[in-house]
């Protein structure tokens, strides 16, 4: 895991070492429901990527993949950081 400041968000990049995503799948990855070819074998809905992409925009933030090979991915989280001003004591 990797946390920075890009201008006026907070980024977070998050490494993983699972499957991977085939490139011609990359598109649809938060999509509700969606599971990748090499997921489908393994358990799970197709929902954690969509859910999380939501929260992310909701907060005015976004989730993307910023990369992917046969033996995982890294995500980039960015939300923006509040003024000093609003940060209540």
């Amino acid at each position: 895991m990797e946390i920075a400041r890009e201008g006026e968000n907070g980024v977070v990049r998050v490494r993983d070492e699972g499957l991977g995503v085939p490139e011609d799948e990359r598109a649809h990855i938060f999509e509700r429901f969606y599971r990748t070819t090499a997921a489908k074998p393994y358990g799970g809905v197709g929902l954690g990527l969509y859910i999380s992409k939501e929260i992310m925009v909701r907060l005015g933030g976004d989730i993307v993949l910023e990369s992917a090979s046969e033996r995982g991915s890294v995500f980039r989280v960015s939300l923006p950081l509040a003024p000093v001003s609003a940060v209540v004591s």
